[in-house]
C-alpha cells in the first residue's frame, strides 16, 4: 500500500511540475510584451549584452497614454473594434441558438447536407473569396464601414457557432420542452425559458469564441477597411515599419488589446467552468 501510496505521490508532483511548466511558458511571451511596455525606445533598442537586462530600468506608462494621444488614430480604432465585436457577437449568439435549435429538435428535411454545408463553408480558406469580395464591396458601397465587418464576422462565426449550440441542445432531454408545450407555452416559450438557462455555459462558449473572433481578426479588417472603420488589430500593425518597429507602443497596444479579451473571459468564466465539467462528466 505504501509503495501505492508513493507512486501516486510521485506522479502528482510530476503532474503538479508539468502544469507549472507549461503555465510559464505560456505567461513568458505575456510578461515579455508588458515588461517592454514599460520600457523607453531608447532602453529596449539599447539593452543587449553585456547591458541585457529583463526588467525596465526606469518604468514607465508614456507608451500607454502615447498611443491613445500621440499615434493618430488609437482611439478611433479601439472603439471600431468594440462597435464591430459586440453586435457582432450579439447577432451570432441568437442566429446560432435558432439556428441549432431548428436542427436538433425539428425536422428538417436535408439536416445532414445542411451541418456538413455549414462545416466545409467554414475550412474554405479566406484568401480564396477575398479579393472578389473586396471588389464586391467597392461596387455595393460598402468598402470601409462597420455594416460590412459585422456582416462578413457573422458568416465567418456562425458554422462553427451553430454546430457548438447544437451539440449542446441534444444534450437535453426533449421532454423538458414537451411537457412546458403542454403546459401552454410556445415553442420559443420553450426554448427561452427552459432550454436556453440550461444552455449557458454553451451560451458563455459561444460568445466569447464569437468576440475574440471578430475582435482578434486581422485580415478581412485590412482589405475591406482603410480610414474611417480601421480595427484596432490593423491600426496595431502600424506600428511595424519598413525599416524600424516601434516596439514600445507596440508591445503597449498589444497589452491593450488584450484587456477586452481578459474582461469578457472574468465575466463568463462561472459558465465557461460550469460547461467545462458538464462536458468531463458526461464524456
Amino acid at each position: 500500500m505504501s509503495i501505492r501510496i508513493r507512486r501516486k505521490a510521485i506522479l502528482q508532483t510530476l503532474t503538479y511540475i508539468a502544469v507549472i511548466i507549461s503555465m510559464g511558458l505560456l505567461l513568458i511571451p505575456f510578461f515579455w510584451m508588458f515588461v517592454t511596455s514599460l520600457m523607453r525606445e531608447r532602453e529596449i533598442y539599447s539593452n543587449n549584452y553585456p547591458n541585457f537586462h529583463i526588467l525596465p530600468q526606469h518604468p514607465t506608462f508614456h507608451n500607454y497614454i502615447s498611443i491613445f494621444t500621440e499615434a493618430q488614430g488609437g482611439y478611433q480604432s479601439f472603439v471600431n473594434s468594440l462597435a464591430v465585436a459586440l453586435p457582432t457577437t450579439a447577432i451570432v449568439v441568437v442566429l446560432a441558438v435558432l439556428a441549432a435549435y431548428a436542427l436538433s429538435r425539428l425536422r428538417v428535411k436535408g439536416k445532414n447536407t445542411i451541418l456538413f454545408t455549414m462545416l466545409f463553408s467554414s475550412m474554405v480558406p479566406t484568401m480564396g473569396i477575398l479579393i472578389p469580395y473586396y471588389l464586391f464591396t467597392i461596387k455595393s458601397g460598402l468598402y470601409d464601414t462597420k455594416l460590412i465587418l459585422i456582416l462578413t464576422y457573422v458568416a465567418y462565426i456562425m458554422p462553427y457557432s451553430v454546430w457548438v449550440m447544437k451539440g449542446f441542445f441534444d444534450t437535453i432531454p426533449a421532454s423538458l420542452e414537451e411537457a412546458a408545450m403542454v403546459d401552454g407555452c410556445t415553442r420559443l416559450q420553450a426554448l427561452y425559458k427552459i432550454i436556453l438557462p440550461l444552455s449557458l455555459p454553451g451560451l458563455a462558449a459561444t460568445g466569447i469564441f464569437a468576440f475574440i473572433s471578430s475582435w482578434n481578426e486581422f485580415l478581412i479588417g485590412l482589405v475591406l477597411t482603410e480610414t474611417q472603420s480601421v480595427t484596432y488589430p490593423v491600426w496595431i500593425s502600424l506600428f511595424v515599419g519598413v525599416y524600424k518597429v516601434a516596439f514600445a507602443q507596440l508591445m503597449a497596444a498589444a497589452v491593450v488589446a488584450t484587456i477586452p479579451v481578459i474582461v469578457v473571459a472574468l465575466l463568463f468564466q462561472k459558465w465557461i467552468l460550469q460547461g467545462l465539467i458538464e462536458g468531463a462528466v458526461k464524456g
